[in-house]
């Protein structure tokens, strides 16, 4: 009798469950790679401005040009992260995320980046140098994670 009272309950009405341990840190992962992420691209901004209020003779050296590849790659980690985060707040935990081949991935990876700069320069030769080439390796690094995972999933 207890049984089907909590049976018909459970039915009637939406029981909304406790987020679990894993549910939490997800979220917090979440925000807080969002955070880096948004924060990281701020401070990109403000090194290329550094690097722009030079004179013009010393401006744009290859040395100089090199303070710009830290913020850009620490990026594209905290992107990825905020990813993985926002799939594991949809999969419910990290323990129902499925593993991966590395092999394929990687090679996407790879391919994705080589074609983006190739894309990327084509592009920004023809249009904004700077902007053509953040964008292609953007489209070119989620077009080599597309990639890698139909590959390692088929």
């Amino acid at each position: 009798m207890k049984n089907k009272q909590i049976q018909q309950h459970k039915e009637r009405y939406i029981h909304i469950p406790y987020p679990t341990k894993e549910i939490v840190l997800a979220f917090f992962g979440t925000i807080l790679s969002s955070f880096l992420s948004v924060a990281n691209f701020f401070t990109l901004i403000s090194v290329w401005e550094l690097l722009a209020n030079k004179t013009p003779e010393t401006a744009y050296t290859s040395f100089n040009l090199l303070f710009i590849v830290c913020p850009i790659i620490s990026e594209y980690i905290f992107i990825s992260l905020a990813i993985i985060s926002i799939v594991t707040l949809i999969k419910g935990g990290y323990h129902n995320l499925k593993s991966y081949k590395e092999k394929g991935l990687i090679s996407g990876l790879i391919s994705g980046l080589i074609s983006g700069l190739i894309y990327g320069l084509i592009f920004g030769l023809i249009s904004v140098l700077i902007f053509g080439l953040i964008t292609a390796l953007i489209f070119g690094l989620i077009f080599g994670i597309i990639l890698g995972l139909n590959e390692e999933f088929d």
